[in-house]
């Protein structure tokens, strides 16, 4: 009887202590296993948020063009050929931007001439005249209607046919490829009726698109900062006419004339006078351009990734 009575008492108490005990592991592993879903999803959401942001990671292209080439070389000063100083900055410059991992660079010549990628693609003279006649025949077009205006602020020397096929091959191969950015280098000269001896002017300056052209506000941009990163060491332009040092220009076939760019921002640089010592010195050459290949390669660092 006693043990009846005692069980009577005891059963509902360990009954109570059993549900508490099973409530208490029951919210346990249901707490743990919205904790374990809770970051899983988080790091899921994370991952596809990484994969998302990938198209942000892809490289900013850019490519360099050392000004002319071995059978057309430019200015020339005594023995220096202006092509040897561009492709010498140039290599400079392109070994300064090849490190940073968020650039992929590309030049279109080296010291045994136009790399194969270049050398190939401007054989094909056929495809490359088509594009330069469709591309004159719309800006025509546009002109006359009032929707493009040329402008020529300073006047340069016509280039042969020839080098301007190849200028406009770049334009067209740059559009292909989708470049960001397309450097022309050069060093300027002044008519002077004894090439042996040095001019009166020197000094930078930068040519841009025009206003109607693509991609002038990043040509624009980019110049600006090109040019006070340039004046740490070097003067600007002294010739009157290049009084702005950043330059607005339609007929460079470099910056896109005909409007033969599509979507690259564009510069050229006259990096001073190929008669300066700064330049023809041997001895103070190197200093120089080293200088001018990396303060350029901070102003398009700084123009990109800051």
């Amino acid at each position: 009887m006693l043990e009846y009575f005692l069980m009577d008492k005891w059963v509902p108490g360990i009954c109570i202590v059993f549900s508490a005990v099973f409530a208490s592991t029951a919210y346990f592993l249901w707490e743990t296993n919205i904790s374990i879903a809770s970051d899983t999803i988080t790091q899921k959401d994370s991952d596809e948020e990484f994969a998302l942001s990938g198209e942000s990671l892809d490289k900013l292209k850019i490519l360099i063009v050392p000004g002319h080439d071995f059978d057309n070389y430019g200015a020339k000063f005594k023995e220096l050929k202006e092509e040897e100083l561009n492709l010498e900055l140039g290599q400079k410059l392109f070994n300064f931007l090849d490190k940073e991992d968020s650039f992929e660079v590309f030049i279109t010549r080296d010291g045994n001439g136009y790399t194969k990628t270049f050398k190939e693609y401007l054989s094909n003279s056929k495809s490359i005249q088509e594009f330069i006649d469709k591309n004159k025949k719309e800006t025509k077009n546009k002109t006359q209607s009032g929707q493009f205006e040329p402008v020529n602020v300073v006047e340069h020397n016509i280039v042969s046919e020839d080098i301007a096929l190849n200028l406009y091959g770049i334009n067209k191969w740059s559009n292909e490829k989708e470049i960001d950015l397309i450097i022309h280098i050069h060093f300027n000269d002044y008519p002077r009726g004894d090439v042996t001896r040095a001019g009166k002017y020197d000094g930078f300056s930068i040519y841009i698109p025009s206003k109607t052209m693509t991609s002038y506000f990043e040509s624009k941009t980019l110049a600006q900062k090109i040019k006070y990163s340039l004046s740490e060491y070097f003067d600007y332009s002294n010739l009157p006419v290049e009084k702005d040092i950043v330059i607005e220009n339609s007929d460079l076939i470099a910056v896109g004339s005909n409007n033969t760019l599509e979507n690259s921002a564009s510069v050229l640089i006259e990096y001073g006078y190929i008669y300066e010592s700064i330049f023809y010195d041997k001895e103070k050459r190197k200093e120089n351009l080293d200088k001018a290949a990396y303060q350029t390669y901070v102003s398009i660092k700084d123009f990109f990734l800051n």
